[in-house]
């Protein structure tokens, strides 16, 4: 299967989804409330902790079901929201899932 041009770069050809990881945002618990306190998204800002962590184990199960690595991607929310700030991005989960992505390209040699 051909990635579709959204994945962040150019597809080339021979690139499939085997040859690529999805990175999932993994939060330590003493950042969660951090990341509650600068967060719009008010579905996040209402989880507990545990429902996140249990959403995101989750997430991952599926992701690796269709047989695509999932990597998780520790999340420094301090750096996340500079992030935001440089990309002119709301602190969200739509950023969040853009942060992850280039913290995971900025990983791969």
């Amino acid at each position: 299967m051909t990635i579709p041009k959204d994945t962040g770069r150019e597809t080339r050809r021979g690139d499939t989804l085997d040859d690529h990881t999805i990175g999932v945002a993994w939060i330590a618990k003493s950042q969660w409330v951090v990341l509650q306190s600068v967060c719009v998204d008010g579905w996040l800002v209402q989880k507990s902790y545990g429902q996140w962590r249990k959403e995101s184990r989750d997430v991952m199960a599926a992701i690796q079901k269709t047989g695509i690595r999932a990597q998780k991607v520790t999340v420094d929310v301090d750096l996340f929201v500079v992030w935001c700030r440089q990309h002119s991005r709301p602190v969200n989960s739509a950023a969040l899932a853009g942060y992850v992505n280039d913290c995971l390209a900025d990983s791969k040699p």
